[in-house]
């Protein structure tokens, strides 16, 4: 009963604007911990009725969670306008040209990304630019003078949607962070030999 009576109360908190949004996720927790609407019996506004509880991912595999399949993907480009949209496409290829097979897409951090099992290289399109996201602090530090043209951050490019894409230097940056990533031989034996 005192997590319904928290959950209703946080309820009428948002409707009423009274909580930041950033203590939405806790008050999603909350509503889970209530269990199903009906039982909650919240208000009688319906906000309540329409949740229902979450499901577990039927999948043992992390990927299975970060949205896989290149139909999330393929939306995500799809919500993207032209002429960006076109130019995101082309990204998205030439990335692809340089990542093993058996790299599958993702959606992580809500951006298009590659993974192996885990997210190694993303991209999104944004009003001014296309980002390039290597999810690693360190890449860009062998390519100083490669991506002197470029505006960029300590974990992101940025490339101009209007331009010609850097296809060599983009395929460069995806084998080079590839080859940072251990295998799962190195893992398994540094793993065994750590005493």
């Amino acid at each position: 009963m005192f997590l319904r009576d928290i959950g209703a109360r946080a309820i009428l908190a948002i409707q009423t604007k009274t909580w930041p949004k950033s203590l939405m996720s806790i008050v999603v927790a909350i509503l889970i911990c209530v269990g199903p609407a009906e039982e909650a019996d919240l208000d009688k506004s319906g906000f309540g009725r329409t949740m229902v509880p979450m499901k577990k991912a039927s999948s043992g595999n992390p990927i299975a969670t970060l949205g896989t399949s290149s139909d999330a993907v393929d939306a995500y480009i799809a919500a993207v306008p032209e002429p960006t949209k076109t130019t995101l496409v082309q990204l998205r290829e030439i990335i692809r040209s340089a990542v093993p097979k058996e790299a599958v897409e993702v959606i992580s951090y809500g951006f298009p990304a590659f993974a192996l099992p885990k997210p190694f290289f993303g991209y999104a399109a944004f009003k001014k630019h296309l980002s390039i996201l290597p999810f690693s602090g360190s890449l860009f530090q062998s390519f100083t003078e490669e991506l002197k043209p470029y505006t960029r951050t300590k974990s992101s490019l940025h490339l101009p949607f209007d331009q010609p894409l850097p296809a060599t230097l983009i395929r460069k940056l995806v084998r080079a962070r590839v080859a940072a990533i251990p295998s799962s031989a190195q893992r398994s034996s540094q793993k065994s030999h750590s005493w």
